[in-house]
């Protein structure tokens, strides 16, 4: 007699669905071996390596002494922590590219992602406390013990995005706001204007993170400059050559003002490493 043949994961779980009514995804989970368990701050999963090692290929043609960057998981963001000050404008411009991939992809499996808030693991202590990971239907789980846990409740309410429109996330989001308000001031007041505000952004670096997350210092940096490009520099549309808007003196002001900035996030740099 021919050995009866075993019924896959798969199968098992379409069985589950019928009886009980479940989503599948649901039902697959629990015919699946172990469930995943997520560890904060932790950047490592099958699904983000591959967004990690092309960003680091991309870096090291872009800057060549470029270091091995230090990468971790923040609210389900991905970011480099960090980031040397005097990085050239092209190693943000890739990072934020990572950035904005890993957002929508699964951090554990390569599945298409979003922010789900689960329960971080540790073996000792067993269920820590609630976090924000990037997680396809299959890797999010969150035991049914603590579903109504308040602050648990409050990072749903917060960070979940199912029934809301997607948005710009992290650094993407900083990079938008900050240099729409950076033409908005120059629009208003010229010269003047646009050096009063780059002098408050200035101000503001001691409140920013030093890392390349959501709305750090990096990322407001990156946006000045983005938003000062058409000011300072040729413009080259559709074949057609637009010289820079603000005169010599003018840009020289202007960049000053962002070394000032550059200045003030490689101090606070230098600071988070000696504490």
């Amino acid at each position: 007699m021919m050995p009866r043949k075993q019924s896959t994961a798969a199968q098992k779980a379409r069985q589950r669905q019928a009886a009980t009514g479940e989503k599948y995804t649901i039902a697959l989970r629990a015919q699946t071996s172990g469930l995943v368990r997520h560890r904060p701050f932790s950047a490592r999963g099958a699904g983000w390596a591959p967004i990690i090692e092309r960003a680091e290929g991309q870096l090291s043609e872009v800057w060549a002494d470029c270091p091995r960057p230090h990468w971790e998981e923040k609210f389900g963001d991905l970011c480099w922590k960090y980031v040397p000050a005097d990085a050239p404008l092209d190693v943000w411009r890739v990072v934020r590219v990572a950035v904005k991939e890993a957002s929508g992809t699964c951090q554990t499996c390569p599945s298409p992602g979003r922010k789900r808030v689960v329960w971080d693991w540790d073996s000792n202590y067993g269920w820590v406390m609630p976090w924000v990971k990037a997680c396809c239907d299959v890797c999010y789980h969150v035991p049914e013990h603590l579903r109504n846990d308040r602050t648990y409740l409050n990072l749903v309410e917060q960070y979940e995005e199912a029934e809301r429109e997607p948005v710009p996330v992290g650094c993407c989001v900083a990079i938008e706001e900050v240099a729409s308000v950076v033409w908005d001031r120059f629009d208003q007041g010229g010269v003047p204007a646009l050096l009063t505000k780059l002098g408050e952004l200035r101000e503001s670096m001691r409140s920013r993170s030093p890392h390349y997350d959501v709305f750090s210092g990096h990322a407001v940096v990156l946006a000045v400059e983005e938003a000062c490009a058409p000011l300072m520099h040729r413009v080259w549309q559709a074949g057609v050559v637009s010289e820079p808007v603000l005169l010599a003196a003018e840009r020289r002001q202007v960049l000053q003002a962002i070394d000032g900035m550059l200045g003030a996030l490689s101090e606070m740099a230098a600071e988070e490493r000696r504490g």
